[in-house]
């Protein structure tokens, strides 16, 4: 978009408001290459199940984000907020998710090949992925009550916020984030702050607030940097985060949560074998997530 070209005549408030505007109107956001084409070969196939689409809407941010909006919008939901992929799929149906499929863009950076832009789309997918499959772990062993399906959608969608940025105003993200490998121990919302005047944590919450998120989804998404460390959902969320960081999945940068690992694990009563199994899970999954989005982007 064009808004930023004239950000140097715009107050910080101004800036704010027209991004916040910008978030609003946001209707769908693009994917890797690939991802709509399985999608779609999969509501075409008479014979799909319902669990081959949830995997494959488990390794996509946008897709799943689409799929939760429609889910809990007022046709669908009824009021009763849906926080599973699983059940999302079965409520909005093959046909629905065959009208979103059809109408995902693709990122630019892979119509026309940037391959430092692509790799850090790659980057942002594969750290979603690998927070999604810890948190849903963690949640299944804490002794706090953490729905699992729960746990993986807000791993999945807690950076959304950066897709959205991508999105919209790819002139001013994408240097910012290539500014962020240069300068691994910067604190990214501190950069977006001096650039943008907004964090992906506020332009996440916009669109999930836009697109009708549950309440669960929206804090984790807003406060995932800042957690209230007592709320379950947010320390298996921010411990999650956090061992995927130290396994060096995803993006550089540096979190203003200062998230003490052995804290968040007695809080959620987790064992060390459990932070172990973490980092087996881990390396399995970055070997699996390596594998498979560079094909899925054509690299």
């Amino acid at each position: 978009m064009s808004l930023l070209a004239h950000a140097q005549d715009l107050t910080a408030h101004e800036l704010r408001t027209q991004i916040r505007l910008a978030v609003q109107r946001c209707e769908t956001l693009p994917t890797l290459p690939g991802v709509a084409e399985r999608l779609l070969a999969l509501v075409r196939d008479i014979n799909s199940a319902v669990s081959e689409l949830e995997a494959v809407l488990k390794r996509d941010l946008t897709c799943a984000a689409r799929v939760l909006q429609l889910a809990n919008s007022a046709y669908y939901s009824h009021n009763k907020a849906v926080t599973s992929l699983r059940r999302a799929a079965l409520l909005i149906g093959f046909n629905a998710i065959e009208a979103i499929a059809s109408e995902l863009p693709v990122f630019a950076c892979f119509r026309t090949p940037d391959p430092e832009a692509m790799a850090r789309v790659l980057g942002i997918w594969r750290h979603g992925i690998a927070v999604a499959t810890v948190a849903e772990y963690l949640a299944h062993h804490t002794r706090q009550a953490v729905e699992t399906d729960l746990a993986f959608c807000a791993g999945l969608l807690h950076n959304i916020g950066q897709v959205v940025l991508l999105h919209l105003f790819p002139d001013a993200y994408h240097p910012l984030l290539a500014r962020l490998q240069q300068e691994p121990e910067t604190d990214l919302p501190r950069l977006e702050l001096e650039t943008l005047h907004v964090t992906h944590t506020e332009v996440g919450f916009w669109l999930g607030e836009a697109w009708h998120f549950p309440p669960p989804l929206l804090d984790v998404i807003s406060q995932h940097h800042f957690a209230r460390l007592t709320e379950p959902l947010l320390a298996v969320v921010a411990l999650a985060d956090s061992l995927v960081k130290r396994h060096g999945v995803g993006l550089p940068g540096k979190t203003p949560l200062r998230t003490d690992v052995e804290a968040l694990r007695r809080l959620l009563g987790l064992s060390p074998k459990h932070l172990e199994t973490c980092d087996a899970i881990l390396t399995q999954v970055s070997e699996q997530l390596h594998a498979l989005l560079p094909a899925a982007a054509g690299g």
